[in-house]
């Protein structure tokens, strides 16, 4: 990959509400957090601008969202830091991160722990093999 792949769209700052009633406990099952010790990899399909966590959290006050999902970009690769992070500063949240056959024993095993915020593995892209862990235990 030669240069600097294209800028995504950064958070829309003035996100309006929806004109219907939103359900209680509703989720946003999938976003990322760019802002955070986590770097961009060079082989990568776009350039995230950021998107700090109390930009999400407007989003989600003003859609009516109670719930959320954090989802490891691409852009970070392997690198779970900034996900862990803000997961980790909201207890509620939930995160799916990615991880590869280097990734150590001892954190895979935290995936199981009750109090983790982790909740999914999913597969690294970069690497050919795919292993889940959940809190239901195993590979």
């Amino acid at each position: 990959m030669t240069g600097t792949p294209p800028l995504c769209a950064a958070p829309d700052p003035d996100p309006r509400a929806p004109t219907f009633d939103v359900p209680a406990g509703a989720c946003d099952c999938h976003f990322h957090i760019f802002d955070g010790p986590s770097p961009q990899v060079a082989e990568r399909s776009y350039t995230a601008p950021p998107a700090p966590l109390p930009a999400f959290r407007h989003l989600q006050r003003t859609l009516g969202l109670t719930r959320s999902v954090i989802v490891q970009p691409s852009v970070y690769g392997t690198d779970n830091r900034t996900t862990l992070q803000t997961c980790i500063a909201d207890p509620t949240m939930k995160a799916v991160v990615v991880i590869d056959e280097d990734t150590p024993p001892d954190v895979l095993a935290s995936c199981l722990a009750p109090a983790d915020p982790w909740r999914c593995l999913g597969p690294s892209r970069q690497h050919g093999r795919i292993r889940r862990f959940s809190r239901a235990g195993g590979v």
